[in-house]
């Protein structure tokens, strides 16, 4: 308590004790202050990005901000943490954030840094019916991919979210060619690998063909791989109706001929293996063979012939009523082959009519065909008539109307494959008239006979050469009653037989 001594102190005095006892106070005061977080954003093109911080608060971005603050600040001297609660989309892309987390301090955090980057996809599919080498796919006219293989493929360049891509075929497929259709192949790339595109392969296939010519008639076929039978009646250009893989063979052959005998074709260029291209390179050239007549005499038909039909090759019917000269009206290409029948015998009178040398080869025109109807009766056709006469050889080799063996007996005969008659020896008269053991060789061909080999004397030894060895002078010994036979060849076989010196057992081959 104080004493006043005079008013000025008293209130000084006042002015202490109020203040001391609560009437006058002095305060101090402790405000804590609050502070915003933010940052900056870079990269950032796409809508949807939303960041967090402290897991609470949620702050949307527009794609255009730089540059962010949350709308609630935090007091100094706690902490925060600043996360992306959802990604960017559309394009899709992936936002980090760095200096995202700390303690506050006495002013605003704006430091906080949230980089974003756009996502990358791949772009790919499945081949199928790929059997070649290739092909090539390239997307967007730049990414380009070599396919070896059927199944799965992704090319090596990835795409942003949001970007277009388009895959096409750059390159097709060889070895063999084929084509490759793409399908699924364009779009744009939305948040995911792209594994749609489909590519199909198939082989290409080409068509076989060529040229004719020389071409006469109808009836040529030809034919590809055993089975494409394709006709043809004119020259010039031909393809076959069925293409063929490539990769694949073909083999061209002829099927059947002309029907003109005359025309016959060859084939050259006609077999191989498809590439990448059609076959023309098949050539058919056909050519005319010189054509030749066919024709004979008929002797000792009867009458008028009572319906006598020849016939040539099973077909060329011809009807004949009178002896003389016939021609059949077919004639035949030059290599032909004819043989002459008697298709229908004479009926009135009744007759039995046999073709000669109605068989062989066309080179030229024939008219040595025999049909003699007298095959009832006798026909004396060459020799005497008169016992032990002498034979007329003539020239060896050299067939001539006059030549004719002598009278003999025990003498062997043959008949070769063209049905020509032939003698080997006996006993009777060489051209001396010398009665003995001969050793001559005769064929009997068209009416005439022809001294072949052998002596035109009596009692000749043989001359053997080397056993298994043809020599122009070899030639068995003279003799008669040997064996004779003629074997599938047409060749003349001769065994053993006897003379005035014994018997034989030597074996002999005649080759006409």
């Amino acid at each position: 308590m104080c004493k006043v001594k005079n008013l000025g102190f008293l209130a000084v005095c006042l002015l202490l004790v109020g203040c001391a006892g609560g009437g006058l106070s002095a305060s101090k005061s402790n405000t804590i202050s609050n502070y915003n977080i933010g940052g900056t954003i870079t990269g950032l093109t796409g809508n949807g990005l939303v960041l967090q911080v402290n897991g609470g608060t949620s702050l949307p971005v527009n794609v255009a901000a730089s540059s962010f603050t949350f709308p609630t600040a935090i007091a100094s001297g706690g902490s925060y943490n600043v996360t992306v609660f959802s990604q960017p989309t559309n394009p899709s892309q992936t936002c980090m954030v760095t200096n995202g987390s700390g303690t506050l301090g006495s002013s605003n955090v704006a430091n906080v840094l949230v980089i974003c980057t756009t996502n990358t996809y791949t772009i790919g599919g499945t081949v199928s019916g790929l059997s070649g080498t290739g092909p090539v796919l390239q997307d967007n006219g730049a990414n380009n991919l070599i396919v070896l293989a059927n199944g799965s493929f992704t090319f090596t360049v990835s795409l942003t979210s949001g970007t277009a891509y388009s895959v096409t075929a750059f390159s097709q497929p060889s070895n063999p060619s084929q084509t490759c259709v793409v399908t699924s192949g364009s779009g744009t790339v939305t948040n995911t690998n792209v594994t749609s595109v489909l590519v199909n392969c198939t082989t290409n296939t080409y068509t076989i063909g060529g040229t004719i010519t020389g071409l006469t008639g109808n009836g040529l076929v030809l034919q590809d791989n055993g089975s494409n039978s394709f006709s043809i009646s004119a020259n010039g250009n031909f393809t076959f109706n069925n293409a063929v893989a490539s990769g694949g063979s073909y083999n061209v052959t002829i099927l059947t001929q002309p029907s003109d005998p005359a025309n016959t074709c060859v084939l050259t260029n006609g077999n191989g293996t498809v590439t990448s291209a059609k076959i023309t390179s098949v050539l058919v050239t056909c050519t005319t063979r010189p054509t030749y007549t066919i024709s004979g005499t008929i002797m000792n038909l009867a009458g008028t012939g009572g319906g006598l039909q020849l016939q040539d090759n099973g077909g060329d019917n011809l009807l004949v009523n009178v002896n003389g000269t016939f021609t059949f009206p077919t004639a035949l290409a030059s290599g032909s082959t004819y043989n002459v029948t008697v298709y229908v015998q004479p009926s009135s009178p009744l007759q039995t009519c046999q073709v000669t040398h109605g068989a062989g080869t066309a080179i030229a025109n024939v008219s040595g065909v025999e049909v003699d109807c007298a095959h009832k009766e006798w026909t004396w056709v060459t020799g005497a008539n008169v016992a032990s006469k002498q034979g007329t050889y003539g020239t060896q080799g050299t067939a001539a109307p006059g030549n004719v063996p002598g009278a003999r007996n025990g003498s062997v005969s043959w008949t070769d494959a063209s049905g020509n008659l032939w003698l080997f020896g006996g006993q009777g008269y060489d051209s001396a008239g010398t009665d003995g053991y001969l050793n001559d060789l005769w064929e009997y061909s068209a009416g005439i006979w022809t001294w072949m080999g052998g002596s035109n004397v009596v009692s000749q030894q043989g001359m053997y050469g080397t056993q298994g060895a043809a020599a122009p002078g070899n030639v068995p010994g003279a003799r008669n009653g040997s064996a004779t036979w003629t074997d599938s060849s047409g060749n003349l076989w001769l065994f053993g037989g006897q003379n005035a010196s014994g018997d034989f057992n030597d074996l002999w081959k005649y080759e006409p």
